[in-house]
């Protein structure tokens, strides 16, 4: 099992401090014709993180479209360290897939932390997170190019090692704004 450092928990904490990380509610999840999510296969949290995922999305219609490979949205976005094998296709092709066969428009990324597939690529929790940004980019653009405006959603789980483990809604544009305020103290 891989295992996150204390300066990854502070960072956790940082960006909840900061509203970056906000607790997963119902009105963050636009999830009324059910959802197509891409998280890690991590077997070690993914029952967690879908349990979490289907809780939040229970008044919504019960269709739930899971693509889930090691590195999750890490593999989508062109350079990852994380993908080798053409997993960025396979995403793509599946959760369009997922939208001709049963009509669902909002894609959910799931990133997480600790995440064996990104530490074994070296990257960085920060580095994840920028990966799991353009993972958002990358998949709203395949759909826009098939005349289809999706609902891109970002979250992001982490695993505390108390037992502890929660999902958060990952708001992209506090990140940035952050990211460009570190780079400037920097």
């Amino acid at each position: 099992m891989t295992a996150a450092s204390a300066a990854d928990y502070q960072l956790v904490r940082d960006l909840r401090a900061q509203s970056i990380f906000k607790d997963l509610v119902p009105d963050l999840m636009p999830a009324q014709n059910g959802t197509i999510v891409v998280p890690c296969a991590d077997g070690e949290r993914i029952t967690n993180l879908l349990t979490q995922h289907w809780a939040i999305c229970g008044s919504g219609r019960n269709c739930h479209h899971t693509i889930s490979l090691n590195g999750g949205p890490l593999l989508l976005p062109k350079g990852s360290p994380v993908a080798h094998l053409g997993e960025r296709r396979v995403l793509l092709e599946h959760a369009y897939g997922g939208h001709r066969l049963k009509a669902v428009t909002t894609i959910v990324l799931y990133g997480h932390w600790p995440c064996g597939a990104a530490l074994g690529a070296g990257l960085s929790l920060q580095e994840a997170l920028a990966y799991c940004v353009e993972a958002k980019d990358v998949i709203r653009t395949f759909f826009r190019k098939r005349g289809l405006e999706p609902d891109v959603i970002l979250c992001f789980h982490v695993d505390y090692a108390n037992g502890r483990q929660r999902s958060y809604y990952f708001d992209r544009r506090l990140w940035e704004a952050w990211v460009a305020e570190q780079q400037n103290a920097a």
